[in-house]
């Protein structure tokens, strides 16, 4: 139960509770939807019993499914926005959902968390968005899948690539091989709920590496990192 209680405060003058717990101190009434969206998020994939849910964004071309693992500001979200965009599948940019019984990466298609950087940097985006969206947002903007490509969410599929992105704004773009032992330690260095699953995880996640493509992607530019990833899943086609 979340609840919203006015105070005497003048900085921030609501109080966000969930249960009878304080979540967060908000300046309006509206800014607190950000934070509900992000703690339902956290909720939704800490307890999961179903899957083990990476943190990590998410995609596929041609059903060959990417995860793209790591931590806040790494810049996966604006990453997998920018591919969506030119036409790949959209499963997640926060919560890859691998099923430890198949292997199969599944979508977990909430609305994109892009800050106005982020945003700008996928063209034609920012005026897509509704005009009163800014009072619904605190820092972040909830995008929804089908405003970067129509039919944009994809569906179950066979994980074929680990890249694990690091964004370095003016650097050089670089993509550099990384060991699928290597990647499986990324992969539960960057889970929600890795414990819940114990070794059973590790052993999903081990087969699900299997014959994976796996590497490290420093991004100096958005359009540089999305030619990075098209390259690579091109090579995989003609490879077939």
């Amino acid at each position: 139960m979340y609840s919203l209680v006015h105070t005497n405060d003048e900085r921030f003058p609501f109080s966000l509770y969930v249960d009878d717990s304080r979540l967060q101190e908000v300046e309006s009434a509206a800014s607190m939807l950000d934070f509900v969206l992000a703690d339902v998020t956290i909720q939704a994939v800490e307890r999961m019993e179903d899957h083990v849910a990476l943190h990590a964004a998410a995609a596929a071309w041609d059903r060959r499914g990417i995860i793209f693992p790591g931590q806040p500001d790494s810049g996966k979200t604006t990453l997998v926005a920018g591919l969506t965009q030119v036409g790949f599948a959209y499963l997640s940019d926060e919560a890859a959902l691998i099923d430890p019984h198949t292997g199969l990466l599944h979508p977990f298609p909430r609305a994109l968390a892009m800050d106005a950087r982020s945003v700008d940097a996928i063209p034609g985006l920012r005026r897509k968005l509704p005009p009163d969206h800014d009072q619904f947002m605190r820092s972040r903007y909830h995008v929804p899948p089908d405003d970067l490509r129509p039919g944009a969410v994809g569906r179950p599929c066979r994980v074929k690539y680990v890249i694990a992105p690091k964004y370095e704004a003016g650097g050089d773009t670089e993509l550099k091989p990384m060991s699928r032992a290597e990647a499986l330690m990324t992969l539960a260095e960057n889970s929600f709920n890795f414990v819940r699953f114990g070794s059973l995880a590790v052993d999903s996640l081990r087969g699900t590496l299997e014959g994976v493509k796996c590497y490290r992607l420093r991004i100096g530019s958005l359009e540089d990192g999305i030619r990075k990833v098209l390259d690579v899943v091109e090579e995989g086609a003609y490879a077939r």
